[in-house]
């Protein structure tokens, strides 16, 4: 069945009463959220904002990967709960697990229908039904959030996503995220834990306790002089503050500010928002020549004298750092700190920027360019590959896939997280991953098919047979069950296996699954002391390439 808008909304409200009923998601959920707001977490504005609830689980659902079960949570309740969750069918599944989070332009609009946006990212164009939407909203309008497929290129845009109508915002952006492109190559793609720390920061933050002060403190590193932000501070002070109405760089008090910032300094913009934001509801209260640090007195520090003043300069440096405060601002603080001389500090950092799931999203342009060129159909065959993604998550710069990490995916995550379930789906996604790399070396420039060849030769006939193996094991455990053998010769019933230790044992193995092994195959198993081996795993001889040497 063709899923509707609806039919997304109403499983994602199934999805979050099923991830607060399973104990383990729950805490996972919960626990996350400081992670999703960027440490800026306040438990009672949380509990009263339900959009914000809403991106919190969208992102826990569909992009951060379980601790207690190593994968996507919408995977793990669509497994346990498909008729609850709505999930019981790969169609089913397919419009979460192929949504797109980005910040859009909207580029034409259908007042009563829909609308078309650009992802201002890729310059991707995508149609969306949002009939109530398309009667208020303009071309030029932006839009933060994610999207869901639906059917015939349509999608639907999630009930959580902000609309902002400011042409200044809209050129910022396309002024930063061209930089980011023109750094990499490749599709940038935008997380929606980046979206909530650019757009809604300031929504789930704590008050600091001198707002007045921080953000002066901002706007100094940024080379704003003292008398211009006294003159900001000053008209912020007769500005009432009516937080519900906050739009990101649209309000009118906020909006020359962050310009300014924007096109003449390299100040972190969601950042400086966030701190003005908060000074702005100070003053608002407080009147410019009461709160605190609003016209601050010089206050001269002394040189650090001691090994135990730089250690604690140095440690609050640190912490400031992880806190994700502007390099430029800690290390000036740190040079007033240390009584160093006031030179500037300008670094070049020529590394491509991090972006976590990077990998997916080149399996994401892999399949789109494969639909293009070869037609849905050979898509279709290729989309097993998406697994690759959901295992390298963590990697944030594409060039830093390894040979290492294709070897640990094909030789031990495939088979450890049974992702293949005949061996047929594994000839089919060695096929995938071997036109995955050439078309990476060829569009990306990376090196990944030429060294990962033999070890794919082996696997095309190694990993076939494991999958089946291990279709026929002793029972499934968990991964830190059980210990690591390499099968060095069988005959009849019997293996003979070697340990890490290199010592050698014979041992007893289920007819059905030893037709299945071959010498040089890893087994994680249990030895018993009647001779049997319980075989929890199984892995392709390939995988000895990850052992470390024997003690």
């Amino acid at each position: 069945m063709t899923p509707r808008a609806e039919d997304i909304e109403s499983r994602l409200q199934a999805l979050e009463g099923l991830v607060r009923e399973d104990p383990a998601l729950a805490r996972e959920f919960l626990g996350s959220a400081p992670e999703f707001f960027h440490g800026r977490f306040d438990l009672r504005r949380y509990e009263a904002d339900e959009l914000a609830r809403r991106r919190h689980l969208e992102w826990f659902l569909l992009e951060r990967v379980s601790v207690s079960f190593q994968r996507l949570a919408i995977e793990h309740v669509a497994e346990r709960h498909p008729a609850r969750s709505g999930l019981a069918s790969a169609a089913d599944l397919a419009p979460f697990l192929n949504s797109l989070v980005g910040v859009f332009e909207i580029t034409g609009v259908q007042p009563g229908d829909g609308m078309w946006l650009r992802d201002l990212t890729s310059a991707g164009e995508y149609p969306v039904s949002d009939p109530l939407a398309s009667n208020v909203a303009m071309a030029g309008d932006l839009v933060a959030g994610r999207i869901f497929p639906l059917h015939d290129g349509v999608h639907s845009l999630s009930r959580a996503a902000a609309y902002y109508r400011n042409p200044a915002l809209l050129e910022a952006l396309r002024a930063d995220l061209s930089r980011v492109r023109s750094t990499r190559r490749g599709v940038v793609r935008i997380r929606q834990s980046d979206l909530e720390g650019m757009f809604f920061g300031a929504d789930m933050a704590g008050t600091p306790t001198d707002p007045v002060g921080d953000a002066r403190g901002i706007l100094t590193s940024a080379g704003i002089d003292n008398e211009e932000i006294d003159a900001w501070f000053e008209e912020l002070a007769q500005t009432p503050f009516e937080r519900e109405r906050l739009v990101v760089g649209a309000d009118e008090a906020l909006g020359p500010i962050l310009d300014r910032l924007a096109f003449e300094t390299g100040v972190d913009i969601d950042g400086a928002r966030r701190a003005l934001v908060h000074a702005w509801e100070h003053l608002s209260t407080q009147g410019p020549g009461r709160g605190k640090s609003v016209r601050p007195a010089a206050k001269p520090r002394a040189p650090a004298e001691s090994p135990e003043d730089v250690a604690r300069a140095l440690a609050a440096f640190e912490e400031k750092r992880k806190r994700g405060a502007p390099l430029d601002q800690v290390l000036r603080e740190l040079e007033e700190e240390l009584a160093l001389d006031d030179e500037p500090v300008e670094e070049e950092d020529d590394s491509a920027p991090d972006f976590p799931g990077v990998v997916g999203a080149m399996i994401t342009e892999f399949l789109w360019e494969t639909e293009t060129t070869s037609g849905a159909a050979r898509a279709a065959e290729f989309r097993p590959l998406e697994s690759f993604g959901r295992f390298a998550h963590k990697i944030g710069v594409f060039e830093n896939l390894s040979l290492r990490d294709l070897t640990v995916y094909t030789t031990w995550w495939l088979p450890e997280n049974g992702e293949l379930e005949s061996s047929d789906a594994a000839r089919t996604l060695l096929s995938a991953l071997s036109s995955f790399c050439r078309w990476a070396d060829e569009v990306h420039e990376t090196d990944l098919s030429k060294p990962f060849a033999n070890t794919l030769q082996g696997l095309s006939t190694s990993l076939p047979r494991v999958v089946e193996a291990n279709r026929r094991r002793t029972r499934i455990a968990d991964a830190s069950q059980g210990q690591l053998y390499e099968i060095v010769a069988t005959s009849g019933d019997t293996a003979t296996v070697r340990d890490r230790e290199g010592e050698t044992h014979d041992v007893l193995v289920e007819h059905d699954l030893l037709g299945w092994l071959r010498v040089g195959d890893r087994l994680r198993a249990q030895r018993h002391p009647d001779g049997r081996l319980a075989v929890y795993c199984c892995y392709p001889p390939e995988a000895g390439a990850l052992e470390s040497p024997a003690r």
